[in-house]
């Protein structure tokens, strides 16, 4: 079959709604992540730039009582600006997007920890905690311009955001330990209301933008737990089961891997919570059983789904 038959073909496919055109942009992001897969070269040259930075960042740190103040509130920038200069560097060589990502990363990583550092050493308020976290959303906001990698700009995002509301709601006065959880459940519902807005438009975007809400919402369910106690079920653990449970189903059911992992790892966090509450109750621990089986069986007829699907002939 030449290739103008089969695309004759798919385009009428497309037009009778035969195809979805989610399934094929499915495919190609399956492509291309295979296609930059890091190799065992790159994974030690990677692994060595980092350990040379940190070690710099060590370096820097034990003689950093020493430096006069100013130095003390300047330099900590220069790490998130090597490692964000490194990001476009590597970005305009044509290097693999995971290594401009990981460049990225770990210069956003710099950046807060700087932020951070330069605040305690000038002992600023949440006045210039606002303005430092609109400053960083700047900074995502260029790199974004530079490199265009969705995934890491929702996570620079995501955390500058929080950290401007946060410095924001500490400013006002109405940030303690009751109001916390609230605080973070709701940017963690209005992350998923603005996921549920992209995922037609852009499904990178819309999994960064529920990647974030499931961030929150463990967090808002940790500091619940917190403020009202560990030792009780009590709703923040209803609302950590339903992050839990929600990450895995729109993972599976919307193809996002980076929402499967933050399922993942929330669930070693839900199993810490429930191993304080089980204790001794036998009755607790069968209730996690079935939930585990539960999981099981989900998986099991996503699965199947799945094998009906690709047996199903889509022209």
């Amino acid at each position: 079959m030449t290739y103008d038959t089969l695309l004759a073909e798919l385009s009428a496919a497309l037009s009778r709604g035969e195809v979805e055109p989610a399934d094929i942009e499915k495919l190609l992001r399956r492509r291309r992540a295979g296609s930059e897969r890091p190799d065992v070269p790159s994974v030690l040259r990677a692994a060595g730039a980092l350990v040379c930075f940190a070690g710099a960042a060590l370096l820097y740190g034990i003689g950093f009582g020493s430096y006069p103040v100013l130095a003390q509130e300047v330099t900590p920038f220069l790490f998130p600006a090597v490692a964000l200069g490194a990001a476009v560097l590597l970005h305009r060589a044509g290097r693999p997007v995971w290594e401009v990502e990981l460049a990225g990363m770990a210069g956003y990583v710099a950046l807060g920890s700087a932020s951070v550092t330069s605040a305690v050493v000038t002992g600023a308020g949440p006045g210039a905690g606002i303005v430092a976290s609109l400053a960083i959303t700047a900074v995502v906001l260029v790199l974004h311009a530079a490199v265009r990698i969705v995934r890491l700009t929702g996570w620079g995002l995501s955390a500058s955001l929080v950290a401007f509301t946060g410095c924001s709601a500490d400013a006002a006065g109405i940030l303690n330990g009751s109001t916390v959880p609230w605080w973070l459940g709701v940017q963690g519902v209005l992350a998923i209301a603005a996921g549920a807005i992209l995922v037609r438009r852009s499904h990178p975007g819309a999994e960064a933008a529920w990647r974030s809400g499931a961030v929150l919402g463990v967090a808002a369910a940790i500091a619940g737990m917190a403020h009202s106690g560990f030792g009780h079920v009590g709703p923040w653990h209803v609302l950590l089961t339903a992050v839990v449970a929600a990450c895995l189903i729109g993972a599976a059911r919307f193809d996002m891997g980076g929402l499967m992992w933050v399922g993942a790892l929330s669930s070693i966090v839900w199993l810490g919570a429930l191993a304080v509450v089980v204790g001794q109750s036998g009755g607790w621990a069968v209730g996690v059983i079935l939930f585990g089986l539960g999981l099981v069986g989900l998986a099991t007829v996503i699965a199947r789904r799945r094998g009906q699907a690709a047996m199903r002939p889509a022209l």
